[in-house]
C-alpha cells in the first residue's frame, strides 16, 4: 500500500508565446512513500524481512510542447506535445498512480481481459536480495493534433496519442510472483504465484494509442454543436498461452480467470455546449 504525501508536487515550466504560436517546458518531482508490507502491521515477513516500509523516494517527470499557428486559414493551428516520467505516472497521462487515482485499466471481450497497471512504483522482498525499495515506473507519451477553420463557424480536429508503460526487471519479478498478483499460470490447474518464482510469460509493460477526429460547428457566439470520433487501443504484453489474469469480479462480472489479450474500442461524443462567460 502507500501513503499520502508529506512534501506537495514541485512543478515548473517555462514558455513563450508569439506571432508564431507558443512552446512550453516543464519538469516536476514527485513523492512516493510506502505503507508497510502485508497488512499494514508489523511483523515478521518474508524471508526474515520485517514489514517496513521502504524509504520515502522522489519519481519525476518533464514536458514539452509546441503549437504552431498555420497561415492558410486563421485559428489553423498544429501542435505536439511529449512527457516523460519515471515514478510520476499522471503527468504522461495516468490518473494519480496507486494514490488514489485511476491505475487499472481492463477492457474485456468473452473471456479475454486487456489489463494494465499504471502503479508509480512497485516494492517488496524478493527471495534473492531481500527488500527491494521502490522500484519506480517508466511512462512517456507523446501526442499531437491539427485543427483547421472550414469557415469561421465550422472547424475540425485530428489527432492521435502514443504512450508507453514500462517496468524494470526487479518490477517485472515483483509482480510476476507475489501472492497478490492478479497474474496466474496457465497450466492446470491454474497454479498461482509462490511468491519466489515468477510466472512464465508474465509482462506487465503495456501500450495505448488512440486517433481521432472532431467537428465542431459555432452557429452563434458561446454555443458550440460537435461530434467526436475516436478509436483506442491497449496493447498488453503477457504471453495468453502461459498466463491468466484472475479476476476479483465487479460491475456484474463473476470472479474468475481471464486470457490476457490487446483490444480496442470505438468511442464517440456529442455535445451540445453553451457558455456564458465570457
Amino acid at each position: 500500500m502507500f501513503r499520502r504525501h508529506s512534501v506537495p508536487d514541485i512543478v515548473g515550466s517555462l514558455r513563450v508565446d508569439q506571432a508564431w504560436g507558443s512552446a512550453q517546458i516543464s519538469a516536476a518531482a514527485h513523492q512516493i512513500r510506502g505503507g508497510w508490507y502485508g497488512n499494514n502491521s508489523t511483523g515478521a515477513g518474508a524471508n526474515g524481512t520485517p514489514f517496513a516500509a521502504p524509504s520515502d523516494t522522489f519519481g519525476f517527470a518533464v514536458d514539452a510542447g509546441v503549437s504552431v499557428n498555420l497561415p492558410w486559414a486563421k485559428g489553423d493551428r498544429f501542435y505536439v506535445e511529449g512527457a516523460y516520467s519515471e515514478g510520476a505516472p499522471s503527468y504522461a497521462g495516468w490518473s494519480g498512480g496507486v494514490q488514489g487515482g485511476y491505475a487499472v485499466f481492463q477492457r474485456f471481450n468473452g473471456g479475454n481481459v486487456a489489463a494494465a497497471y499504471a502503479f508509480e512504483s512497485i516494492f517488496g522482498n524478493l527471495a534473492s536480495t531481500g527488500a527491494t525499495g521502490h522500484q519506480l515506473t517508466t511512462s512517456w507519451t507523446i501526442g499531437a493534433g491539427l485543427e483547421h477553420y472550414w469557415t469561421p463557424a465550422l472547424r475540425t480536429s485530428w489527432f492521435g496519442s502514443y504512450n508507453q508503460t514500462s517496468y524494470n526487471s526487479t518490477a517485472q519479478t515483483l509482480f510476476c510472483s507475489s501472492p497478490q498478483s492478479p497474474i496466474r499460470s496457465a497450466a492446470a490447474p491454474f497454479v498461482a504465484p509462490t511468491g519466489a518464482v515468477a510466472v512464465a510469460g508474465c509482462n506487465p509493460d503495456f501500450n495505448v494509442w488512440n486517433v481521432g477526429t472532431r467537428t465542431i460547428w459555432n452557429p452563434v457566439p458561446n454555443l458550440d454543436v460537435g461530434l467526436e470520433v475516436m478509436y483506442s487501443k491497449l496493447e498488453t504484453k503477457h504471453d495468453p498461452a502461459l498466463t491468466r489474469l484472475n479476476f476479483a469480479g465487479s460491475n456484474g462480472r463473476a470472479v474468475g480467470l481471464c486470457a490476457p489479450s490487446s483490444e480496442g474500442v470505438f468511442s464517440g461524443l456529442f455535445r451540445i455546449q453553451r457558455n456564458f462567460w465570457p
